[in-house]
């Protein structure tokens, strides 16, 4: 009896989350919680430190750039002996099957036309080749190359590209752009993603890869994938055609319908992304109800919750046999508020502790 309350307990600590929290480029306000049948509640809106403007964004033809590079709280995640013999590694450290990930040889690429003359060379020699990412977050080791002699390409610095499209409500990126650099430059142009993930240091490529999403079943659903207008792959290819070629996939194009779903979710299995277009929506704000309950309808709440609001998520407390329910949803941005009951990471929390919070998913 003791072990299995001491498991209980721990469970208890354990806050498993249906569905995540996002952190499209929103603004704050809150107001004070309420109390109602003994269970707790609270209305606030808020959002990140992206603040929004006063009023919705005038629709401009404007388009804004940016070259800089978001911060990096991991290991590198490959680092070599020279120009070869390099080692892979994953933002948690180690691979589940605890052996080293090895591979011949590595590229860091800055530009599309770089990463077609890293695959073209690796194509002639017969290389396998892998793609990462800056920060590494995938457990599995679908990174790691067949045997030690393949080529690792790495997107760490294709992220100079961020082109936003006010008039047409899209953004045009490099796969390396990590999803804080993206919200950040949505915000300066009064504009937001309509769905992120909540770990803001992975990167557009990684997160569309792997059906990364966001809280809600509303519309289109949360996943980030849905949002693709167009995207760019580079593939190996024919002597003839240089041992490497770009594929441009186009949403609206029918003959490439197929194609395109499955590139979007690809696990990096179809070639290397090298540039994205996704759809962008006005800045906004979100209120957030949040509501403390037995958990003897957890399933059904989540289904609820799900299908009725923008956003949300369920926390289960399986010791102390209760959930908290955070309803969310999408109001103007020039709505006033104080952010009262906004979650610690969402708060004007100091930068450092703030990155380490969003960073780790804590």
């Amino acid at each position: 009896m003791a072990s299995c309350n001491r498991c209980r307990a721990f469970c208890g600590l354990v806050f498993l989350i249906f569905l995540v929290q996002t952190t499209s480029s929103t603004c704050f306000h809150a107001t004070s919680g309420t109390t109602t049948g003994g269970s707790k509640a609270g209305t606030a809106t808020v959002s990140t430190n992206r603040s929004c403007s006063t009023g919705a964004p005038a629709r401009r033809a404007t388009r804004v750039s940016t070259s800089s590079a978001g911060g990096n709280l991991h290991y590198p995640t490959v680092t070599c002996m020279g120009a070869a013999a390099c080692t892979v590694q994953n933002a948690y450290g180690a691979w589940p099957e605890r052996g080293q990930c090895r591979a011949a040889m590595a590229v860091f690429p800055t530009t599309e036309q770089e990463v077609i003359e890293a695959v073209a060379r690796a194509a002639q020699r017969g290389q396998s080749i892998k793609v990462v990412t800056a920060t590494g977050h995938s457990r599995p080791r679908w990174a790691c190359p067949r045997g030690n002699e393949g080529l690792i390409i790495s997107t760490q610095n294709l992220n100079r590209r961020i082109d936003v499209d006010q008039n047409a409500l899209r953004v045009t990126v490099d796969s390396g752009v990590q999803v804080r650099q993206l919200i950040d430059t949505l915000a300066r142009a009064g504009l937001a993603l309509t769905h992120s993930p909540y770990l803001d240091a992975m990167t557009v490529g990684g997160l569309l890869s792997t059906g990364s999403h966001g809280s809600s079943l509303v519309g289109k659903g949360p996943a980030v994938h849905e949002y693709v207008q167009s995207m760019r792959l580079v593939v190996p290819a024919s002597a003839k055609q240089g041992f490497a070629r770009v594929v441009k996939l186009e949403g609206g194009q029918p003959d490439q319908q197929l194609l395109f779903q499955a590139a979007k979710v690809s696990l990096g299995l179809l070639g290397v992304m090298s540039q994205v277009t996704l759809a962008v929506e006005p800045q906004f704000k979100r209120a957030i109800e949040k509501e403390i309950s037995s958990d003897d309808a957890l399933e059904e709440r989540i289904l609820e919750v799900g299908k009725a609001y923008d956003f949300g998520d369920v926390l289960w407390l399986p010791s102390m046999h209760r959930m908290v329910v955070s309803k969310e949803w999408r109001l103007p941005c020039h709505t006033p508020g104080n952010e009262i009951n906004a979650y610690v990471a969402f708060q004007p929390t100091h930068f450092l502790i703030k990155s380490i919070l969003r960073t780790l998913g804590s």
